[in-house]
């Protein structure tokens, strides 16, 4: 959903959300599994409107 809100950057295989780069889907979501500030991060961002 972010990513159709442009709250998330595709870049080729890169993703760029909340100040940080990512090197793959993957890499992304490990960091959300395994990163609970982050997960806030991306639910404040979800909740914020345009």
């Amino acid at each position: 959903m972010l990513l159709l809100q442009n709250k998330i950057i595709r870049r080729g295989a890169y993703y760029d959300v909340a100040g940080r780069t990512f090197q793959g889907r993957e890499e992304m979501e490990k960091e959300i599994r395994d990163n609970p500030d982050f997960k806030k991060q991306l639910n404040e961002l979800w909740k914020e409107k345009k």
